[in-house]
């Protein structure tokens, strides 16, 4: 053999000797190679076990580990459930995606006293009295315009989660016009179901679903 065929016939990284050494071994010997553990981040695992509402026995299917269920709950106890930030990024299509505010998202009035809206920083003039509560639970589906022009609003979210439907009733405040892209959205999803059944967003870091 001559030395530059000798060069490029060889392994071309310690790793790759090593399984072909491995391999060698188990010709001879017998076994199998050992499989490697798939590794997932803490974000991998919040995506897998998330879920927009949780109640009391969710974590006892016993269907997943103990700890990914603890990241998920843990994390969902951090979120602020009052009022809701929405994500109109896809509403010609009939979907608005939805989650609840985190701490810096409620200090800064996010989703309250400006637009609920990813894609809007419009912000209300008018700030709610501690004491009296003004600008909180409406209740009943009740709406109200707010001073800088926000409305605020209960509505019925429906969305997919582990392959089934579930609802949730949210309050966010919005502009009008963000308003009517979720009604046009509902509008939309409603068209579609009566002439043929609608593929279900999967689930994401946000839920996705239909406005009502």
């Amino acid at each position: 053999m001559t030395q530059p065929f000798y060069q490029s016939s060889r392994p071309s990284s310690a790793y790759v000797r090593h399984l072909q050494q491995v391999s060698a071994y188990l010709h001879y010997y017998g076994g199998s190679k050992p499989q490697p553990s798939s590794f997932r981040t803490e974000r991998q695992l919040l995506e897998e076990n998330h879920q927009f509402i949780r109640h009391d026995g969710d974590d006892d299917d016993g269907r997943k580990s103990a700890g990914e269920k603890e990241i998920a709950r843990k994390y969902y106890e951090k979120l602020f459930r009052e009022f809701a930030l929405v994500e109109l990024g896809r509403w010609k299509e009939g979907m608005v995606a939805m989650r609840w505010r985190t701490e810096d998202e409620v200090l800064s009035g996010k989703g309250q006293f400006t637009c609920a809206s990813l894609s809007c920083s419009r912000r209300d003039d008018v700030v709610a009295d501690p004491e009296t509560g003004e600008g909180g639970d409406l209740g009943g589906g009740r709406s109200e315009v707010m001073g800088g022009g926000l409305q605020t609003f209960e509505l019925n979210f429906g969305y997919m989660e582990d392959q089934v439907k579930k609802n949730a009733l949210v309050k966010e405040a919005t502009e009008e016009s963000q308003s009517q892209s979720q009604s046009q959205s509902q509008s939309q999803t409603e068209s579609e179901s009566e002439s043929e059944a609608r593929e279900e967003p999967q689930l994401e870091t946000e839920e996705e679903g239909e406005a009502e």
